[in-house]
């Protein structure tokens, strides 16, 4: 799959993506648990789009190459997001 074939509600099954930018890092209470949001700007040859990744287990860093399995695409102010959701994975490769 390819960023230019993402739609919102759109499953991702296996998606590459390399790291553009951390975009902002925050933390937020979620179910009245604090957790860390990290947003990144990631692209592959076909366009650019947002990564939302709560609670990260990699700190990936720009020019990164990233496996996304299983995450799906959410519509936001400003355009796409990828999420990881409670079943995905991101891998850096």
């Amino acid at each position: 799959m390819r960023v230019s074939d993402l739609t919102p509600g759109k499953r991702v099954d296996v998606m590459d993506l390399r790291v553009i930018r951390l975009i902002s890092e925050s933390s937020a209470k979620v179910y009245g648990r604090p957790r860390l949001i990290r947003n990144l700007r990631v692209a592959d040859d076909s366009g650019e789009c947002d990564l939302s990744l709560m609670d990260p287990t990699v700190s990936p860093s720009p020019g990164d190459l990233l496996r996304l399995v299983n995450g799906y695409v959410r519509r936001r102010p400003g355009g796409i997001t990828l999420t990881l959701g409670k079943f995905g994975r991101l891998e850096v490769l």
